[in-house]
């Protein structure tokens, strides 16, 4: 009996419990969940079905998901819940990506959409950190620097070495240096609550015309400016400075900051961190899980974590280019339209 042959009476029990029809199989991008979209009598509705977290993992997702409703964030409203299964049932928000429907949006659109995210970015961070009390398992294991340093070391390992065949040992030990001093700066801002994840794959542009947040079952403390270094530098899409810098004045006028993104030294930390763990993911998910289709995404990656460097005060941020593009990165590499 296969794996799907086992898992298939699970289904169908699920099916049944929550009234479907039928299941189709929803592609789940670089996730390790199962996703479903239930045909059911009134409609459709998205099954999550977690078994590798277990229903510790879905009852993390059901509080995160209370906080951020609680807050204003449009999360798909949540219908129903299985616990022994690990499964929970969503509102169906569609299927239209903001990463995928960005090459078409016209230019005022994607501002007013990018203005919206930055601000939801600063309620995750304001408000979704005043909620938090102590004790509240959505504090435990913030992003401090041990996580911070292993999501580099997956950089080293699937992109660096396995990728792209790096075997020197001195650009290595140079590199590990550099990933220690980056794990460390990011690590020394203030902590704030942060959706961990969000960027225009996880962003749904919802048939009311309205934005749904996806993939916030991973919400935890992390370094100030975590979301919006995502939202601002995501590699999926490619952002005009128009619409970067509206979008960065919205979350500074949201956060009541006198002084923008950049003029803060943390925030290129913060955000190097986060493109280079993303090329890692990227790596990772072309190498081991066989999705090649992500490698588009690392040289916009390179490109943004290069300008980062540009952004560091002092001469780190000249060592920081240097070793980069000594690795293999480059500027100004265009793979897709956007």
């Amino acid at each position: 009996m296969t794996t799907a042959d086992r898992r298939q009476p699970t289904l169908e029990a699920l099916c049944r419990r929550f009234g479907a029809e039928r299941a189709e199989r929803i592609a789940p991008d670089a996730s390790t969940r199962a996703f479903y979209r239930l045909h059911r009598r009134h409609g459709t509705a998205v099954l999550l079905v977690d078994e590798r977290g277990g229903p510790a993992a879905a009852e993390r997702m059901v509080r995160a998901h209370g906080l951020l409703a609680g807050i204003g964030v449009p999360v798909p409203a949540l219908l129903d819940r299985e616990e022994s299964a690990a499964a929970l049932l969503f509102e169906d928000a569609g299927s239209c990506l903001l990463a995928e429907a960005w090459p078409e949006l016209p230019p005022a659109r994607r501002r007013v959409l990018y203005e919206e995210l930055a601000a939801i970015a600063a309620a995750i961070a304001v408000e979704g950190t005043a909620r938090l009390s102590p004790g509240d398992p959505l504090a435990e294991r913030p992003l401090g620097r041990e996580r911070l340093r292993i999501e580099l070391a997956m950089f080293a390992v699937h992109d660096v070495a396995g990728r792209r065949g790096v075997t020197d040992r001195g650009l290595l030990g140079d590199l590990s240096r550099l990933l220690d001093r980056i794990a460390a700066e990011a690590a020394a801002c203030p902590r704030e609550f942060s959706h961990r994840d969000l960027h225009s794959r996880n962003v749904m542009l919802a048939a009311d015309g309205g934005l749904r947040i996806l993939d916030f079952q991973d919400a935890l403390l992390a370094p100030r400016h975590y979301d919006i270094a995502s939202l601002l530098l995501d590699p999926y899409v490619d952002l005009t400075p128009d619409v970067r810098e509206a979008a960065a004045e919205r979350y500074r006028n949201e956060r009541g900051f006198t002084l923008g993104l950049d003029a803060d030294p943390r925030f290129p930390w913060v955000g190097l961190q986060r493109m280079l763990k993303a090329i890692g993911t990227y790596a990772f998910q072309a190498s081991r899980a066989r999705r090649p289709r992500f490698l588009a995404h690392i040289p916009p990656a390179e490109q943004r974590a290069l300008e980062l460097c540009d952004r560091l005060s002092g001469p780190i941020g000249r060592l920081a280019k240097d070793l980069l593009e000594k690795i293999g990165f480059t500027r100004n590499r265009t793979t897709r339209r956007g």
